[in-house]
């Protein structure tokens, strides 16, 4: 089993909640990359990480950004995914971070344009056509104040499971033992 987390916007793979994971399931089994911004970026490089594990089972986990991300994916190779407070419309909610932003982790540079923003449009359509929710595991924080938590439950009617808890805020904070228990239970 390989287990691919998928950061959110303006952070990095190597955080508490892959180390977490790693502590659970073992630095050989979880992969943690950092992804870039740009959508075909993103998409260029988890096509190239999943085509690269075909031979084993994979999780996607997501969270925010990498939430979207790990839906996206899922629903192209067909593989399970588990979101948490996943970004369901970043042309929407990103268009309010046009400019420069930085990493919260490296304090890296960050420029989102709107051609960025506009990149994730195909893959929203996509999504809107072609999501199995038998795929998904959505986990959601109503007190999160980055990403409106009724938008990521009426965005998912279909899934094979679904957690609502009353707090935790965007990061679900508190609440991450939960997800690796959903992970073993994928498993």
């Amino acid at each position: 089993m390989k287990i691919i987390y998928l950061h959110g916007f303006a952070s990095i793979g190597s955080g508490e909640k892959s180390a977490a994971m790693i502590a659970e399931f073992g630095v050989d089994n979880v992969i943690a990359p950092d992804l870039p911004f740009d959508a075909d970026e993103v998409e260029h490089t988890l096509t190239a990480i999943i085509g690269g594990l075909k031979s084993y089972p994979i999780i996607l986990v997501g969270t925010s950004l990498g939430g979207f991300w790990a839906n996206y994916m899922a629903q192209r190779w067909d593989i399970p995914c588990i979101l948490i407070n996943p970004s369901m419309s970043p042309s929407v909610s990103m268009k309010h971070r046009i400019g420069t932003q930085c990493n919260y982790y490296t304090g890296d540079e960050i420029v989102v344009t709107e051609e960025n923003v506009q990149k994730f449009i195909k893959r929203e359509q996509y999504l809107a056509k072609n999501t199995n929710g038998a795929l998904i595991h959505l986990f959601v924080a109503k007190d999160d104040a980055v990403l409106n938590p009724a938008d990521m439950i009426a965005a998912v009617p279909y899934f094979a499971s679904r957690t609502i808890k009353e707090t935790g805020g965007h990061r679900f904070e508190g609440n991450w033992p939960e997800v690796i228990q959903k992970i073993k239970e994928i498993v």
